[in-house]
């Protein structure tokens, strides 16, 4: 239909009011998210100090204490997913980074200590974030088996890399589209970047052993 002349600045007019009530709409959102918003950022930033230090245990195989951090961390980020609530959309990648690194934490304690009693954390997570805690994990598969080689326990380091193949081809083999988990390929690639670089560092290390 072509628009009569006297019609033309009521049409503009409306299409003005559209764009405001939508402005408008997320300014009454962001006004009410604010102080939500303030509280995920402090949360958020003492998950990643509690888990830092964690890391620091983990390394001087401190498990008692790496436990009883573990789960001071749970609480907090049980809190943490809590303030967040129905706004995941928008307040989560505020706390994606903290939580990624609480997941990777939580598998080197497993790993480390031989104590799958703390994996149930995983399933209160979101499962993108577990799966790049999974990334990250890797990582510190491989300063393991480098570890393992440097100590001749060659039977630890084909264990570990025997782990790190299998999480290879899970993630590989999962049929995972981009716009569900973002990079997978690349990130899969990573996976299988560093498992054959940990298989040369094995032959080097312990094939002649």
């Amino acid at each position: 239909m072509i628009l009569m002349s006297d019609d033309v600045g009521d049409v503009e007019r409306e299409i003005l009011e559209a764009l405001r009530h939508a402005i408008t709409d997320l300014l009454s959102t962001q006004e009410s998210l604010e102080p939500i918003r303030d509280r995920v950022i402090q949360e958020a930033r003492e998950v990643y100090v509690l888990v830092r230090n964690g890391f620091k245990m983990a390394y001087r195989g401190e498990f008692d204490a790496l436990r009883n951090l573990i789960n001071e961390v749970g609480i907090k980020v049980s809190e943490l997913l809590d303030i967040i609530g129905e706004y995941d959309d928008i307040l989560l990648k505020i706390a994606y980074d903290p939580l990624k690194e609480f997941i990777e934490l939580i598998l080197l304690y497993t790993l480390s200590s031989r104590d799958t009693s703390l994996l149930y954390y995983l399933k209160s997570i979101d499962s993108r974030i577990v799966l790049d805690g999974f990334v990250d994990f890797v990582g510190e598969i491989l300063r393991l088996v480098q570890q393992a080689i440097s100590n001749s326990k060659c039977e630890d380091a084909k264990r570990l890399i025997d782990l790190l193949e299998e999480i290879y081809i899970e993630f590989y083999t999962s049929q995972l589209s981009g716009f569900i988990f973002k990079d997978h390929k690349r990130k899969s690639d990573r996976m299988r970047s560093l498992l054959e670089r940990v298989k040369s560092d094995y032959l080097y290390g312990c094939g002649k052993r």
